[in-house]
């Protein structure tokens, strides 16, 4: 009986049956061009684009000698496809032909679904047996990190008074005129209290990271005018830098710009970046301490030297411990590595930015920008 001459309900039967079934069905010509697909097919793109030819689905039967071997084929050959969150399910396809035109159909491989979703049970297994032992190693380098930081704020709280004692003591004989007279011994104390100058830096910067890392910035905030502190801070630091025969000029946009700050926090802040400037600059060169009111609510602040620059290979890390520019400043300076970590952290905890621009051998600048409103650290 030819197709023809189905009753009406067998056509609609067998419609509704290749239309609902968990199998593809796909009608195509010799070129691959699509005439008919069933829903399951359509489904299986979900939001995805439908593919007009059938050799965008199977890339492999494109060949043709392939095509000829599927079509040929008693047995079903296998096809892996992915859908949805790139999951791959398993057909068994059979490839026919009836005069001009080509069907395809697939039907879904149970027994490879069953091996994938026992693959998926065994990876997910493993990955929450992963995931308990990174949770166990974190609370372990937490309490490690913690008893560090502990030890590091205990050391140095106890090395600050008797190095600051040395220190003391040799600023004390220096003033000495006998001192002065023994060419040899005056070098001597003048080394002892340079290394102790040192030492309370050391103490004073680690001190200050261990409080940071237990996440201990304490800040006493008050109405202050910061341009007022920037004009206080570099005269102190003129003293420094006249050591280096080095110029430090300032360029206000405004007279004043009051901001709530911890006044000795953000003081902190403007003493490491200016003598970051002295240390990288040679004897002669000048600094700029300049700060331009952007609008009623944003000021920015900047540091720019005109020493010897940081590599663009070291500009991403700068801001982090124990980072150094260089091992030394242009006369021999050294620093703890943790200066600008800490001017860092000060700067956000009054939720403001800090950035720098460099170039190695044309100096650099550090850009600081306060706002009224705050910024959003990342």
């Amino acid at each position: 009986m030819n197709s023809k001459d189905f009753p009406a309900e067998i056509k609609n039967f067998y419609s509704d049956f290749v239309n609902k079934s968990e199998s593809f069905f796909v009608v195509f010509k010799k070129n691959g061009y699509i005439d008919y697909y069933n829903d399951f097919f359509e489904d299986l793109f979900e939001k995805r684009d439908l593919p007009k030819n059938i050799f965008e689905f199977i890339p492999e039967i494109s060949d043709e000698n392939i095509f000829k071997k599927r079509l040929t084929e008693k047995k079903p050959f296998l096809f892996n496809f992915t859908i949805g969150l790139r999951i791959p399910i398993s057909f068994y396809c059979h490839l026919r032909k009836n005069k001009d035109i080509y069907v395809l159909m697939g039907f879904i491989s149970f027994f490879e679904m069953e091996k994938l979703q026992l693959h998926i049970m065994e990876t997910n297994t493993q990955l929450n047996n992963l995931a308990r032992e990174l949770n166990k190693k974190n609370v372990e380098l937490a309490k490690a990190n913690n008893l560090k930081n502990q030890l590091m704020g205990i050391a140095a709280h106890d090395l600050r008074n008797p190095i600051g004692v040395i220190n003391s003591y040799t600023e004390f004989l220096l003033m000495d005129e006998k001192i002065h007279g023994d060419s040899e011994l005056k070098k001597i104390i003048d080394t002892i209290r340079r290394m102790s100058d040192y030492s309370l830096m050391l103490v004073r910067d680690y001190l200050d990271y261990s409080k940071i890392e237990e996440g201990q910035i304490n800040l006493e905030l008050k109405n202050i005018d910061i341009i007022k502190l920037l004009k206080k801070q570099v005269s102190i630091s003129r003293i420094l830098s006249s050591n280096k025969d080095i110029t430090i000029k300032t360029n206000f946009s405004c007279d004043s710009f009051f901001f709530k700050a911890d006044k000795l926090k953000f003081s902190q802040v403007i003493d490491n970046l200016i003598t970051n400037a002295i240390k990288f600059s040679h004897k002669g060169e000048k600094i700029i301490l300049s700060a331009e009111k952007i609008n009623e609510d944003v000021l920015e602040i900047r540091v720019k030297d005109f020493g010897v620059g940081i590599p663009e290979n070291k500009l991403s890390t700068i801001f982090d411990p124990f980072t150094k520019n260089s091992t030394k400043g242009t006369s021999g300076e050294r620093g703890t590595g943790l200066g600008l970590t800490i001017a860092k952290q000060i700067v956000q905890a009054h939720n403001g930015k800090i950035k720098v621009e460099s170039k190695s051998g044309k100096g650099s600048v550090f850009i600081i920008t306060l706002s009224k409103k705050g910024f959003k650290n990342d």
